[in-house]
């Protein structure tokens, strides 16, 4: 398919009108009368908490078949033990110590009494060792497998809780793994570098996580039918795919935006703004070397394609924006005048940051441990983002700003408080 392009003077966008009135959550149950625990439970919801449980106890079943040592008269996990160990966990991204035992250490100088008196050591290690998703019997090709089942039922509950708001982003995120994997990933420009890439569609308003992709190298399940989008385009459609025909305005960075799939979304009604590749295919050649502080545009049907001078050359396609500049706080050392810059870009600055700022949020609570097999790690993630979008929906819900960290604690005294299985009484007088 060409694209024509032209120098454009003057050009006004065609943007799709979106219904802001449907937006927020969708889910009745969550109320202003909702604790952090039952907005949790939305997500960790008692399909997946029994469906590890069992998938666990089956495993340690296979276990003590396959090796004559492993202990035999373990008590099968249940579901209010299973409450308390992941309460425990979330409380271990709160306690720093440097190794497991010593949360259970009895060293005046790093005790911490209350991993004790909600679970013994040796139990704990137990539950975190048997930990387990799949039956290891049923055969697949999917490289996820062991996690899949877990990512499946999680990806159905998001967007059921919370429909966004006009504005979109889709980004990468890298969740921290060093261990050998095939499907491991660098990125220099992600906090981590190096772990397991996952492409993640959020609401620029409010942050929430409404899908998500992990990708797991050339066997990436993709599901769009429009090959000529390539793998990129491709990921975007499936991220996408609840969200066309409603006018949302979607933000990408240069590895996911071409003309071609900017074209394709604006017949699909959304619009569309990102940074670009100057290479790609049918992109338009400006040639012309710009000074700092100069821009050129190019329209082409529904897009509108800038190159833009500042520190260095920006390329930009946008199906929402006109070709105007808009005059920043920041003052040029020459000129002494405020720096103007493309609208496009101020709007895309705005609005890019939702995923890095997930991550940068999560960080400081995430649950996740060193030494554990991959497909743990991911699944204490998604309890990660099980926190991060209830913590969203709670301050929406009771219209205030709690942080994330006191949510984070305020979940986990509710855990605690109500599926402390050992000693509920002596729970009840530490708080």
């Amino acid at each position: 398919m060409g694209i024509h392009t032209h120098y454009t003077p003057t050009w006004t966008p065609k943007v799709h009108d979106f219904e802001e009135s449907n937006s927020g959550i969708q889910n009745k149950n969550i109320t202003d009368t909702s604790t952090a625990l039952n907005i949790f439970l939305e997500f960790m919801n008692e399909e997946i908490i029994n469906k590890i449980v069992f998938e666990s106890n089956n495993y340690y079943q296979q276990m003590i078949e396959e090796d004559v040592n492993m202990k035999q008269n373990m008590r099968n996990l249940g579901p209010d033990e299973f409450m308390c160990f992941l309460g425990i966990v979330l409380l271990m991204s709160r306690v720093k110590k440097l190794e497991i035992h010593e949360y259970w250490s009895t060293n005046i100088l790093i005790e911490t009494p209350m991993f004790a008196k909600v679970m013994k050591r040796d139990r704990f290690k137990f539950i975190m060792r048997i930990l387990h998703f799949r039956n290891n019997n049923e055969q697949s090709s999917d490289r996820l497998r062991k996690i899949s089942s877990m990512t499946t039922v999680l990806k159905e509950i998001l967007p059921k809780n919370f429909t966004p708001y006009q504005n979109l982003c889709i980004d990468e995120s890298l969740l921290l793994f060093k261990g050998r994997l095939l499907f491991k990933q660098y990125i220099p420009s992600k906090r981590s570098r190096f772990g397991i890439k996952m492409f993640i569609i959020s609401d620029c308003k409010t942050g929430y996580i409404l899908d998500f992709i992990i990708y797991s190298g050339s066997t990436t399940e993709i599901t769009s039918n429009n090959p000529e989008l390539g793998k990129s385009g491709q990921i975007v459609l499936m991220l996408m795919n609840n969200y066309l025909h409603k006018g949302h305005c979607l933000y990408v960075d240069n590895w996911y935006s071409s003309p071609l799939l900017f074209q394709y979304l604006h017949q699909q009604q959304v619009n569309a703004c990102g940074t670009v590749k100057k290479n790609r295919k049918h992109m338009i050649k400006f040639g012309q070397k710009l000074r700092k502080g100069d821009v050129i545009f190019y329209s082409s049907g529904p897009t509108l394609a800038i190159k833009w001078c500042d520190k260095r050359e920006v390329h930009m396609l946008t199906t929402i924006h006109e070709i105007s500049m808009t005059e920043t706080e920041k003052i040029d050392k020459i000129t002494k005048q405020k720096v103007q810059k493309p609208t496009a870009v101020l709007e895309y600055n705005e609005n890019m940051g939702a995923v890095d700022k997930s991550d940068m949020m999560l960080s400081s609570i995430k649950c996740t441990r060193k030494a554990i097999k991959w497909y743990k790690k991911i699944f204490f993630h998604l309890v990660d983002i099980c926190i991060y979008n209830p913590y969203i929906l709670y301050n929406i819900q009771k219209k205030k700003r709690t942080t994330l960290a006191d949510f984070q604690l305020e979940l986990i005294e509710q855990i605690f408080e109500k599926h402390n299985i050992i000693n509920s009484s002596l729970y009840n007088s530490l708080f």
